[in-house]
């Protein structure tokens, strides 16, 4: 329950046992003052227009961006908490709404500086979702014909029989063009001599799959043609010329790839690769070729363990090359060989502008704490006041908890 300033004062007062003068006053003045965290804070600032402004950096005059110096997202706009209500804004939608007043409903706010983290009223405007898709794409922000990553790096594309998915090679759909153009067979007569669904032989016919190939003349020797599946329904049809999961996995392997200098010849996924350099296969329930492989070679996978490359080539499948281990082994192997990026070697500090709201301490001055926080000449408190960082960060350097790989 909430007691009034007044009812407050009555109970101190009945506690300490005598008359305290003018205590409804101290209470009420006590009530109104900020509270400290991010409110505190807040309130400190003023409203939301102080707030805002305390974090931009003006010094490029009237007419230069004014960037916003607090934390950025991953796309580089400023993202600000207005307290007390603790409600996230964009920097640059804030800084409209401070001087223009409220956005439409529907529309953006659109930088005519093209430069993401500006809050400079006179560099921004209102537009639709499609004044920003078209400012997009004059400005070159959009890859789009030739510039798009298919064309490229088309070796990235998974085209053809590169593709995880597909059920037939180059050359069986050469020869399936050809038996079309003869028309000697129809499309469910191919379709059983190559193992697939009909379906597959009228994508062909029709230019809606593999339309680049050229189609050659009718093959002088013709795949055998398998039983004829009894005709209980079209699953079992289907089901019957699925082919194992070796026969479509192995022909996208190239076993000759680079030579290791201890472990011989690694074997290349010619597949589809993930951003880290993975192979990608359907196999079943594996979406990484290299555990496939390891699986279809030794067995399975022991319960909460990885498998691991020996040869550091991520898209080979060569099972030689591979092994099984724990998270915290992988991880060690990363660090072993340089694969970790920390220290001076992290994004922080090797792209210092990137992300200057997120990098508190150098090297030096964690040499420099290291060395105050031995010889006992400052308290953790006040390093941390003089390094412009938390008591918590100091205490962290301080036990090892971080920079802990700085020698």
């Amino acid at each position: 329950m909430r007691l009034t300033v007044n009812e407050a004062a009555e109970r101190i007062r009945a506690a300490a046992g005598s008359r305290i003068d003018g205590l409804e006053d101290i209470l009420a003045e006590l009530v109104a003052s900020p509270k400290p965290g991010y409110a505190g804070r807040g309130q400190a600032l003023g409203g939301a227009a102080e707030q805002l402004w305390h974090r931009v950096d003006k010094s490029a005059g009237p007419d230069g961006c004014w960037l916003w110096t607090g934390y950025r997202s991953a796309t580089g706009y400023g993202q600000i908490i207005v307290c007390p209500e603790y409600k996230r804004f964009s920097s640059h939608r804030l800084a409209w709404t401070v001087t223009h007043g409220d956005i439409p409903a529907g529309l953006y706010v659109l930088h005519s500086c093209d430069n993401p983290p500006c809050c400079n009223p006179a560099h921004l405007r209102l537009g639709t979702k499609a004044d920003n898709s078209a400012d997009a794409v004059r400005r070159g922000r959009i890859a789009s014909g030739d510039r798009h990553g298919s064309r490229l790096h088309p070796e990235r594309r998974a085209r053809g029989q590169r593709n995880a998915a597909a059920k037939l090679t180059e050359l069986q759909v050469v020869e399936i063009k050809g038996l079309l153009a003869d028309k000697t067979l129809g499309h469910a007569g191919i379709a059983r001599r190559y193992g697939v669904v009909p379906g597959v032989v009228t994508a062909i016919a029709n230019g809606l799959t593999w339309k680049w190939v050229g189609r050659a003349e009718s093959p002088t020797v013709l795949p055998p043609l398998p039983d004829a599946p009894p005709r209980q329904s079209s699953t079992v049809t289907r089901r019957r010329f699925v082919r194992p999961p070796e026969e479509r996995f192995w022909p996208r392997v190239d076993k000759n790839g680079p030579e290791h200098e201890t472990l011989g010849r690694c074997w290349i996924w010619r597949g589809s690769l993930d951003r880290a350099g993975y192979g990608i296969c359907s196999v079943g329930s594996f979406k990484r070729a290299h555990r496939f492989a390891w699986v279809a070679t030794n067995g399975p996978i022991p319960d909460g363990h990885v498998v691991m490359h020996e040869c550091d080539v991520r898209a080979c499948c060569n099972p030689s090359h591979l092994k099984t281990g724990t998270q915290a082994e992988n991880q060690g192997d990363m660090v072993r060989r340089g694969r970790s990026a920390r220290g001076q070697r992290a994004a922080i500090h090797q792209h210092p502008d990137k992300y200057r709201h997120r990098l508190k301490l150098s090297v030096e001055q964690v040499r420099e704490i290291r060395e105050l926080l031995r010889t006992n000449q400052m308290r953790p408190s006040q390093i941390a006041q003089k390094y412009g960082v938390t008591q918590a960060n100091v205490s962290a350097i301080q036990t090892g908890r971080s920079w802990a790989w700085l020698e």
